[in-house]
């Protein structure tokens, strides 16, 4: 009789850590989702515009022209990504383990230096 309390307590504890994990790490995921979900509407933009930016700086380069106003272009959006690339950066260390190590934060960070790239790539054709 008590080996099956113990058993069963033993069980509605282990239920119960199973139960506060997995609260943990949807807390976790949805803090993530809040901190990167402005970020990534960003990232899209910039997207977006460094192909845009990219192209424009090969076309002008494979006619053999610089563009003075593109190269300021690709710079100051290279700037902002940038930035945002230092505060993500700077942020990691202030949060929850659980939020640090979310994946999203690394997919996140990754758009970030895949747009950066290519933005020093189109800076050197522009």
């Amino acid at each position: 009789m008590h080996a099956e309390m113990a058993t069963s307590e033993q069980d509605d504890v282990s239920g119960e850590l199973r139960h506060r994990t997995v609260s943990e790490q949807t807390l976790a995921a949805r803090r993530v989702a809040q901190l990167v979900a402005p970020i990534n509407e960003r990232v899209g933009e910039w997207q977006i515009e460094s192909v845009r930016l990219a192209t424009t700086a090969q076309r002008l380069r494979d006619m053999g022209r610089r563009d003075g106003e593109l190269a300021k272009d690709v710079r100051t959006l290279l700037a902002k990504v940038e930035a945002e690339l230092k505060a993500l950066d700077e942020a990691v260390p202030l949060l929850s383990p659980l939020v640090a190590a979310n994946s999203r934060l690394a997919d996140t960070r990754r758009s970030l230096q895949l747009v950066a790239e290519r933005l020093r790539g189109a800076l050197t054709a522009a």
